[in-house]
C-alpha cells in the first residue's frame, strides 16, 4: 500500500469516526426529547384488562392452579398490587410473561 493511499484510509477512518460520533450525540438528543414527551402513565383500558383476565384464567387452567395464585405471581413480578395497577407500556410483557412463564419448575 502507498503511503497516499495509506493516509487516504486513515482519513476515511478519522471522518467515519467523527460521523458516527455526531450521529450517536444527535441520537441521544432524540432519545431524550422522546422520554420526555411521551410518558407512559395511562393504565391498561378495560379490553387489555379483559385479555390479561382472560389469559391469567387460561393458564390457571392449563397449569391446575388457581387464579388468584397465577394472579399473585403475576403482581409480584411486575410490583403492582392489581392488573388494573399496570401501566400501558407493559401490556405486552405482561402477556409474554404469562405465556412463557414455568409454573410447574416455580412449584417444584
Amino acid at each position: 500500500m502507498t503511503k497516499a493511499k495509506a493516509q487516504a484510509v486513515l482519513q476515511n477512518t478519522v471522518e467515519d469516526k467523527e460521523y458516527l460520533q455526531r450521529r450517536t450525540r444527535a441520537l441521544r438528543k432524540i432519545r431524550q426529547c422522546i422520554d420526555v414527551a411521551v410518558p407512559y402513565t395511562s393504565k391498561f383500558n378495560e379490553r387489555e384488562i379483559m385479555s390479561v383476565k382472560a389469559v391469567v384464567a387460561y393458564v390457571a387452567y392449563t397449569h391446575e392452579l388457581d387464579e388468584q395464585t397465577v394472579l399473585s405471581i403475576l403482581t409480584t413480578k411486575f410490583g403492582v398490587n392489581a392488573i388494573e395497577d399496570f401501566g400501558c407500556d407493559l401490556y405486552d410483557a405482561v402477556i409474554r410473561f404469562l405465556v412463557d412463564f414455568n409454573f410447574e419448575a416455580a412449584f417444584n
